[in-house]
């Protein structure tokens, strides 16, 4: 691709923070390219806590009123991707009564500073009554805390935010990896790009802003020093748990999300050194992160593992206490190079005030006078209320599906319910346990920049049912085939390699994931031609 324009801002990194630089600059009427080296949400923002508070954090010393503030602001742009849940806080053994009682008076204060929309009152129990209004706690001594709270979904934050950075004229470039930030006399004059497969080409742009955090540091032509990296690591459990709990101890507070189909739970930090695309948690750290949360009385034998994350969040170490903080913004004008920005850290639920920061600088800098609307302009697909009974009665749909699809895509679900009207095939249903039919898989493809498997689980959940993928992946891959018009070969092979990782990363089989077991033996032995045909 040949680019013949000057572009007033290049984005690098197609994140929280990248997308949502990119659509303020684009709706300021500025000329964006948004460049993201593998696919929108692929990286630290994958395993973004899904809870609003920050998950395991939320009980820290210290806090943000502002971070509450902001989301609010964000659940008005997207209200489709919000939910809410009960979060409970038992103090295990060891935890004193009066911590479990800072923890509530945090906690109230905390919600207080917000103009939140959601009710949230806080209700503390006693040890009997937490034990006999939560069977699947463990023991207790001294009671605990129950509120409800907000979830969020980062990755398609990002991506509706790359939508409409794209409705707002800026070109989105994936699948591409920056090279070199250029200069010259001291200021950017552009990148050095290189598509996936493709050759290196130089796109001219007055202004870079880098939003790959402690990656920036490895690009070339950058005059920062790579600092100390931590890498954040993930386990999804292959239950889901029936409202978030977090377990408040003296040692290390866990916090247990049900996210989609899984229990999300998180985090696990190591600080180590090198390449920031190659950091992948080891085997051995893998089996000790199970075997931490399969000895507590509160899941076994209940729950097992279904998933540790590969990709790992990376930031530098001695910014690890900025959770509740604004990310950090460089202006690397006094390191010589005029016209670079560069972002990371912080807390992503800052990802919007940030932008409007960084875009205001760029404005002001070039002498573009236009006002940030981003605060109150809603994302695409963003829609308080849509009737999804009646949808389901119009479509014929089932209402779990059709509820589904609208707290992904929000009003623009309906596109996915006309084309399923219209075309009974695209009606199928590919996943039974996140509710994905054929018609979702095409919407992400054309609309969504989904290429892979890997993007469309991304995107809409697949494979995180009680199958572990080993099912609807086959299913999906068959449309990616017809979508792309791949071989077949080429298509199942992409599902082979996930289920094989997963199975070879994680022993999902000696953990009893009988399921798994059967679907995979199904799909082995008859082979995918009599489906393909059917």
């Amino acid at each position: 691709m040949a680019f013949q324009e000057v572009f007033d801002v290049v984005v690098v990194g197609g994140g929280l923070a990248g997308t949502a630089v990119a659509r303020d600059c684009a709706m300021r009427r500025l000329s964006v390219l948004l460049v993201e080296r593998d696919d929108i949400g692929a990286g630290a923002t994958e395993i973004v806590s899904p809870l609003v508070d920050a998950g395991n954090r939320l009980w820290a010393k210290r806090s943000n009123p502002r971070l509450l503030q902001e989301f609010d602001i964000l659940e008005r742009l997207a209200p489709h991707l919000f939910s809410e849940v009960r979060m409970l806080v038992p103090s295990v053994i060891g935890v004193a009564r009066t911590a479990v009682r800072r923890l509530e008076s945090t906690v109230v204060s905390y919600q207080k500073a917000g103009a939140a929309s959601h009710d949230r009152r806080v209700q503390s129990w006693n040890a009997a009554d937490f034990k006999r209004r939560f069977t699947r706690t463990p023991s207790l001594t001294s009671g605990g805390i129950e509120y409800s709270q907000v979830l969020w979904d980062p990755v398609r934050f990002a991506i509706s935010a790359a939508r409409g950075a794209k409705q707002a004229s800026a070109q989105v470039l994936l699948k591409t990896t920056v090279e070199e930030v250029g200069a010259e006399n001291g200021r950017v004059v552009g990148v050095r790009i290189r598509p996936r497969g493709g050759r290196s080409e130089f796109v001219f742009a007055k202004t870079v802003v880098l939003a790959t955090g402690a990656a920036a540091a490895r690009i070339k032509g950058m005059p920062i020093a790579a600092a100390p990296l931590q890498k954040e690591t993930v386990l999804l459990l292959g239950e889901k748990f029936p409202a978030a709990l977090g377990l408040l101890s003296n040692e290390h507070a866990k916090v247990f999300v049900p996210w989609r189909n899984q229990t999300w739970v998180g985090s696990w930090t190591d600080e180590f050194e090198g390449n920031p695309f190659d950091a992948e948690p080891s085997r051995d750290r893998i089996r000790l992160i199970e075997k931490q949360v399969l000895q507590s009385s509160l899941f076994a034998p209940r729950l097992r593992p279904s998933q540790t994350f590969s990709r790992v969040q990376v930031q530098p170490a001695d910014k690890s206490a900025q959770s509740f903080d604004e990310p950090t913004v460089g202006d690397l004008t006094a390191s010589g190079l005029k016209g670079c920005f560069v972002v990371e850290g912080g807390n992503a639920g800052f990802c919007r005030a940030v932008a409007e920061r960084i875009t205001t600088q760029i404005a002001d800098s070039l002498r573009h006078k236009e006002e940030c609307r981003t605060a109150f302009e809603s994302l695409p697909g963003g829609s308080h209320e849509i009737p999804w009974e009646e949808e389901a009665r119009r479509t014929g749909l089932p209402p779990s599906v059709v509820l589904g699809l609208i707290r992904r895509h929000g009003y623009h679900a309906t596109i996915i319910f006309e084309r399923a009207l219209t075309n009974a095939e695209l009606a199928r249903t590919v996943c039974e346990c996140e509710g994905i039919i054929a018609a979702e898989i095409e919407f992400c493809v054309k609309e969504e920049w989904a290429t892979d498997l890997e993007g469309i689980s991304r995107r809409t959940g697949l494979g995180a049912g009680s199958c572990h993928g080993h099912r609807c992946l086959y299913n999906a891959a068959f449309w990616l085939k017809k979508l792309f018009g791949l071989e077949p070969g080429v298509a199942f092979a992409g599902a082979e390699r996930w289920i094989e990782d997963r199975q070879g990363r994680d022993g999902l089989l000696a953990q009893g994931a009988l399921t798994a077991q059967m679907e995979l033996n199904r799909y082995r032995d008859v082979g995918y031609t009599a489906e393909d045909e059917r």
